[in-house]
């Protein structure tokens, strides 16, 4: 429509996979988690009931959203390298280090992942 703004997002993968995450716990427990509040009813466990807490789960997904951005940072400096014709130890090196930290993303989202079963 002619005169109606419109918003465009430009987002990397992993950067989308953080917004959709906050999306989904936001509708649910509130907007505030969006802006670094406590989602509502911090203390309540929607899963098991020895599963994490809404709050413990939050802090979980900052943890998620703190790997993500590691593991970007790590892949565009190996993609630099990659360009510059850099030696394989260096890359070989970085290629370790998204492995690592794949890892710890993997081991907190299954944590996550059971606080909804």
């Amino acid at each position: 429509m002619e005169g109606c703004p419109v918003e465009i997002q430009l987002r990397t993968h992993y950067q989308d996979t953080w917004a959709q995450a906050m999306e989904f716990f936001g509708d649910r427990w509130g907007r505030a988690i969006r802006y670094g509040g406590e989602p509502v009813d911090p203390e309540s466990r929607d899963g098991s009931a020895d599963g994490p807490t809404r709050r413990e789960t939050i802090v979980g997904l900052k943890a998620i959203g703190d790997g993500l951005h590691s593991l970007a940072r790590v892949e565009n400096s190996l993609e630099k390298l990659r360009r510059l014709g850099a030696d394989s130890s260096q890359i070989e090196e970085l290629e370790r280090e998204i492995s690592v930290t794949f890892g710890r993303q993997k081991k907190t989202y299954d944590v996550l992942r059971r606080s909804f079963q």
